[in-house]
């Protein structure tokens, strides 16, 4: 089995990793304001259709992949290579693997992800070798010899690319297609789906490129061996055949199912995802087509030759041939981050962040008193004067605050419920039997209307209930001002949402609103990609390409705040509005009871860098570089510090000890190499870290919280001092720590480092060796200790310095003049390099240094264990 050492060491306990079920569509608030639940995490399904979960399965002839949190994963056979995974992948989206017979030789593997379409297994007709004129690819998809993928041509305009074995015309692209969406790659053709419809080509000997001429508005196709399969409005359509006689008719006939939306065709199986489950059809030697049962709301499917894989709510199960194929391994990872949203009640609101659910505003009936009962929520409503939560811990609604009409009494008998809805005086649920509303029944509110089919999101507002399921959007309660009425005309919606006197929706055609048209209610602006809607009493808002957007009648459709920087989240309260953007939250319109006036503390982590900060780093005998493929390490391994984990996704801040290194990781610190003194052992509850320094035998880390140190504890150098203000910079030391905060620099540990700390003026940087600091200020570079070998002889006259590193006899600054460095300088002194271009980062290990300049990366001092000998693999294409 081809899977990376370090994840087996660390995931080999769990036996069976279970999918956290996400609330990934939409959510309602208080008074009918609908969210869009934000995720950190996207992805691609197989065969290319968005697959809201953000994770996939592969199964191919003779290994399987999966995409999970940590990246791409394959096993089963390998003898191509096809499941030795290659290094450099980052953050993929989508993996496909070939073949669909056994035939000799047939077995690769393709993998999307940030840098485009990477190949890897059997070439033998250059299926691997990806076309150097594929731009900005989309999606992948591997046949049995041949691979095809939709990207965009030198023009930018969007193509369907096709290599490897052309027999039969296979990789040959018709003329006419307009604006591909999705390519199939099939044994001997190739079908794809662009704005025409369905389109196939190449070996047609059953029919199974011949498409039906009927199809309406098809949404996903997938090309098997035989035969094909599509998607469109009635349904699952099927062409071609297999060519044993009185059995070939079993393959293009798919049982009855509703609401089909994800589709795989095999050699002699094909199966889809519906409301109705997961539905497979066809011939099955092993007893594929057989579904076991413990599969448990499945959401996506790949079949293989003899066998499936799929995601459910258990994590990946896989059945039909026995053995390797079929054996997920007991790593795989898939979990879901956290929905940050914030919500505008009547008379107060609430946000769901890393921490929780933290409310604020008016507490009259302690509806901001967050229950300790909340552990783990995962969606957040607010009413008039209470408050909701799904919490995932308990699989439950929790509810609080004023139960006058028994809005906040959650009835028993919810199962698994996906989301709550909470108006003035009643509260609504979707949960697996479908909608369930209490407290107040006026006008019939809460009196649920039979024959909603699989409904998906839910509004609750003052006297009105709204949802959209599969037959589109139904309302009911008052219906004054036709306000409950839905108009005809709705494509596919998707969100609704409602006020006192008017109801809106989003569908294919934008955002239409109707009831009431007083106040311009109804009177929906030119929006740009409207994504989701919120809305109020008197106020609807949108969130579209240019931002927010809101009409209606009050002040809070006329002041929304000009300062919000890339907005992904709106709510709508009684007469307020909340949104969340780059900055946090931000609140606007009535502030009565300080219901617009957000608390500090709350923690939104957001990926500091979406694209690699580059930088190199020396420690005590290897060397590390954050480059565009993520961490590279070289050198010494003795304790396994070179040695890189998987598991990092989106790396932005490397740091190496005397014999182990760290990352930050999107919102985690990620440690490796020698944990003789719990040095590489990263603490639970560090809260979005934006800084780790590996020191000898400790590590610091700063995050919400400030700074936080482990391992060795001598002298004290891990335990943090009180009183540090808004921490910028930490560094771990050879026996000492130091910080950079709002009051300067404050050092703990062993004293050699020299107390007191001279005067500084707004100091920037600090360092710490083993027996001197230094910090950089506005006045240069100062250091302090003990003076022997020059340590304290900092250069003066420094232009613009930048960069301050050292280790326990030397250090090095980074000015417009180039690296200077001063110490007991030993082997770095004598091979300083003279030919850096443009450095603009360097560090300094325990007897050698490394920078990186417009030529990449250059080490000197001590290669007694290649250290100093950069791999020339490294990749910055950024600079």
């Amino acid at each position: 089995m081809i899977i990376n050492e370090l994840q087996k060491q660390k995931y080999n306990t769990v036996s069976k990793v279970k999918l956290i079920r996400r609330v990934f569509s939409v959510s309602t608030l208080q008074l009918g304001a609908l969210a869009l639940i934000s995720s950190l995490h996207s992805g691609m399904a197989f065969s290319a259709t968005p697959d809201e979960y953000g994770f996939m399965a592969s199964a191919g002839t003779t290994h399987t992949c999966a995409v999970d949190d940590y990246g791409v994963v394959c096993w089963g056979s390998n003898a191509y290579g096809q499941s030795a995974v290659p290094d450099g992948l980052i953050n993929p989206t989508q993996v496909t693997t070939g073949g669909r017979d056994v035939y000799p030789g047939e077995g690769h593997t393709c993998a999307l992800d940030d840098n485009g379409v990477t190949c890897w297994g059997n070439d033998a007709f250059g299926q691997t070798t990806v076309p150097t004129d594929l731009f900005n690819p989309t999606q992948v998809s591997a046949g049995a010899w041949h691979t095809c993928a939709v990207g965009e041509d030198i023009q930018s305009t969007k193509i369907v690319k096709c290599w490897g074995d052309s027999q039969n015309g296979k990789t040959t692209i018709p003329a006419g297609l307009v604006n591909p969406i999705q390519v199939s790659a099939g044994d001997e053709h190739t079908c794809v789906l662009d704005d025409n419809g369905v389109s196939c080509w190449g070996y047609n000997s059953n029919g199974q490129t011949s498409v039906p001429t009927n199809l309406v508005n098809p949404t996903e196709v997938s090309a098997g061996r035989g035969h094909s399969c599509a998607i469109d409005d009635s349904g699952v359509r099927c062409w071609g055949a297999e060519g044993y006689g009185l059995l070939s008719g079993i393959y293009i006939t798919p049982p009855a199912m509703t609401n089909p939306r994800k589709l795989s065709v095999g050699s002699y199986v094909s199966c889809a995802v519906a409301d109705e489950g997961l539905r497979c059809w066809g011939f099955g030697f092993f007893g594929e087509h057989d579904v076991p049962g413990d599969v448990v709301n499945a959401r996506q499917v790949s079949v293989g030759r003899f066998h499936i894989c799929a995601l459910d709510d258990n994590g990946q199960t896989c059945w039909g041939l026995e053995g390797r194929l079929t054996e997920s391994p007991g790593f795989l990872s898939f979990s879901v981050p956290p929905n940050y949203m914030v919500e505008a009640g009547g008379s107060h609101s609430c946000a769901l962040d890393d921490n929780g659910v933290a409310c604020w505003g008016s507490n009259s009936s302690g509806q901001s008193t967050v229950p300790a009962s909340v552990v783990n929520p995962r969606q957040v409503s607010t009413g008039s004067s209470h408050s909701c939560v799904v919490d995932s811990d308990s699989n439950s609604v929790i509810c609080w605050g004023s139960d006058s009409y028994g809005q906040s009494t959650v009835p028993a008998g919810l199962v698994n419920p996906k989301q709550v809805a909470t108006s003035i005086n009643h509260t609504c649920a979707i949960d697996d039997n479908g909608v369930t509303c209490w407290g107040s029944d006026s006008n019939g509110k809460s009196t649920v209307p039979a024959g909603l089919v699989n409904p998906s999101q839910i509004a609750a507002t003052y006297e009105n209930t709204c949802v959209v399921d599969s037959n589109g959007v139904t309302c009911w309660g008052n219906n004054t001002w036709g306000q409950a009425t839905v108009p005809a005309g709705l494509v596919n919606p998707t969100q609704v949402t409602s006020g006192e006197y008017h109801s809106c929706a989003l569908d294919d055609n934008g955002v239409t609103c109707w009831g009431l048209s007083f106040g311009g209610f109804t009177n929906v602006p030119t929006l740009v990609n409207p994504r989701q809607l919120a809305g109020g009493v008197w106020n609807t808002c949108a969130l579209d390409d240019n931002g927010i957007q809101c009409w209606g009648w009050g002040t809070v459709s006329s002041t929304v705040p000009t300062g919000l920087v890339n907005p992904r989240y709106v709510s709508m309260g009684n007469d307020h509005a909340c949104a969340l953007d780059d900055n946090g939250v931000t609140c606007w319109g009535s502030d009565t009871f300080g219901k617009s006036t957000p608390p500090t503390g709350l923690a939104f982590f957001t990926p500091v860098n979406t694209t690699p900060n580059y930088m190199t780093e020396a420690g005590g005998s290897h060397s590390c570089a954050l480059d565009d493929s993520g961490v590279t390490c070289w050198g010494s391994d003795s304790y396994g510090q070179s040695t890189v984990p998987a598991i990092l996704i989106r790396p932005y801040q490397i740091s190496m000890g005397l014999g182990h290194s760290c990352v930050v990781n999107l919102d985690k610190v990620i440690c490796w190499g020698n944990d003789n003194d719990g040095q590489s052992t990263v603490p639970a509850g560090l809260i979005n870290p934006t800084q780790v320094s590996a020191g000898d035998s400790h590590t610091c880390a700063i995050d919400d919280n400030g700074v936080t140190c482990w391992g060795y504890n001598g002298s004290g150098r891990s335990t943090v001092p009180a009183g540090l203000v808004n921490p910028k910079q930490v560094v771990a030391g050879t026996s000492g720590t130091c910080a950079v905060d709002d009051n300067g620099v404050t050092c703990w540990g062993s004293t050699a480092q020299g107390l007191p700390i001279p005067v500084l003026t707004n100091p920037a940087e600090v360092m710490v060796g083993g027996y001197h600091s230094c910090a950089r200020d506005d006045n240069g570079v100062t250091c302090w200790g003990v003076n022997f070998g020059d340590l304290l002889n900092a250069p003066t006259g420094l232009l613009s310095p930048r960069k301050l590193t050292g280790s326990e006899f030397n250090a090095c600054v980074l000015d417009d003049s180039g690296i200077q460095c001063w110490g007991m300088m030993g082997a770095v002194n004598n091979a300083m390099p003279s030919n850096l271009v443009n450095p603009n980062h360097v560090s300094m290990g325990y007897n050698h240094a490394c920078a990186l300049d417009d030529n990449g990366v250059t080490c000197w001092g001590d290669d007694s264990s290649g250290e100093s000998t950069v791999p020339g693999t490294l990749v910055f294409s950024g600079m």
